[in-house]
């Protein structure tokens, strides 16, 4: 289907024989990829330059430890790559020097909560670990200390909202913890000092949209969940004060690619949500204004390697994303054209421009010269998102960036 929009170039980085049913991808601060080969038992890493190591395979730690079946794969602020292992009940850290440790098993707690079947792993800017369960329908906390506790079961909220096998999980910057209910429909909220709350349920946005088998959950710096229903076919945001919102359903860009099976979710600094569609073979860029484009479709890099059934993606930049096709067994490489004074990437100049531009001029945000120093001064400043703010009203300013290296 032909893409509107603003992806610039796709390339495939790495494919079969290599990788086999691949399920998750994440990548590190300096743009290093990792890709989880589910069937194969191992997961590689790719570097800038296009070379290709395998980082831990079915031997595990080597000490007896196995990886069976990779499916989650999470990476730290010090490049520390933690895997779970489906079949083998395990997840394990891989530190930038090599050394690989089993981090929890089977025995879970090590006090009678076990890990049944891990799929999902997510940690958090401090190097706190989660882990969940979804035969065990449980969700496990690993501080950096290696100790090892129980946050929630299948119980829930403990007062009738039970969680029953339980696929999603996110944690924001502040600890707090998301975990989905797949059998369920359902979202729980779990706060740094261990209160659990329900925050959606099988009624969606309580009109008319439901929610039904949520598989993938994403959260921002501000609290807001992103909650995608992989049997509805759509997307909703929960805001911290709990408004909730369907983003996105299975019309998809409203044009001719549509929305099917939403699994793996991943947001940008700027703000943007990429979604994929398993079923639908593509992926989704969603901005903060709603703008909703297809980056990828079922073509690929359209140059005879498809992308099919897409569950994972990645992002290394605002202009950077991955996402690796389970059926294709392969991964790719997106990389958007983000236009001079459009720092949101949605083809626009608008106020969240020049809001993101005043956020990288006090650091609090990434954003390439070639996008926000608008004056080509060398430098982002607030007189750069000034420029962006009266051109987004209306005004005759002519933006000029240094060029994109």
């Amino acid at each position: 289907m032909p893409l509107a929009g603003n992806a610039k170039t796709t390339t495939e980085i790495l494919g079969a024989p290599l990788l086999d049913s691949p399920r998750a991808v994440g990548v590190d601060a300096s743009g290093d990829v990792y890709v989880a080969s589910f069937n194969s038992d191992d997961v590689f890493r790719i570097t800038q330059d296009g070379d290709v190591t395998v980082i831990i395979d079915s031997t595990g730690d080597g000490n007896g430890n196995g990886l069976d079946k990779p499916t989650s794969l999470a990476v730290d602020a010090s490049g520390n790559v933690y895997v779970a292992g489906q079949i083998s009940d395990n997840v394990f850290q891989i530190t930038p020097g090599g050394i690989i440790t089993e981090i929890i098993g089977y025995a879970g707690d090590g006090k009678g909560h076990v890990l049944d079947r891990p799929e999902n792993v997510v940690v958090d800017a401090s190097g706190h670990i989660y882990v969940v369960g979804f035969f065990s329908e449980n969700v496990f906390h690993i501080t950096p200390g290696g100790v090892i506790t129980q946050i929630i079961d299948r119980s829930g909220n403990g007062i009738g909202d039970e969680l029953i096998l339980p696929w999603g999980l996110a944690v924001d910057a502040l600890g707090n913890v998301y975990v989905a209910g797949s059998d369920t429909d359902n979202v729980f909220h779990v706060s740094p000092g261990g209160v659990i709350t329900q925050i959606m349920d099988e009624t969606g946005d309580g009109m008319g949209n439901g929610l039904i088998l949520p598989w993938s959950l994403a959260v921002d710096a501000s609290g807001t969940v992103y909650v995608a229903g992989f049997v509805s076919g759509n997307v909703f945001q929960i805001t911290p004060s709990g408004i909730t919102t369907e983003i996105m359903d299975s019309t998809g860009d409203g044009a001719s690619n549509g929305l099917a099976g939403p699994w793996g979710m991943s947001l940008a600094a700027t703000g943007n949500l990429y979604v994929a569609g398993s079923n639908s073979d593509n992926v989704f860029q969603i901005t903060p204004g709603g703008v909703v484009t297809a980056i990828i479709a079922k073509d690929g890099d359209g140059a005879g390697n498809p992308l099919l059934f897409p569950v994972s993606v990645a992002i290394a930049s605002s202009r950077d994303i991955y996402v690796v096709g389970r059926i294709s067994h392969n991964i790719f490489h997106i990389e958007l054209t983000a236009n001079c004074g459009d720092p949101t990437i949605d083809g626009r100049t608008t106020a969240r421009d020049a809001l993101a531009t005043l956020q990288r001029a006090i650091g609090s945000r990434m954003c390439d010269l070639c996008v926000c120093d608008v004056d080509n001064s060398g430098a982002v400043s607030a007189s750069d998102a000034l420029a962006v703010l009266l051109v987004a009203v209306g005004r005759d300013l002519l933006l000029s960036c240094p060029l994109c290296l």
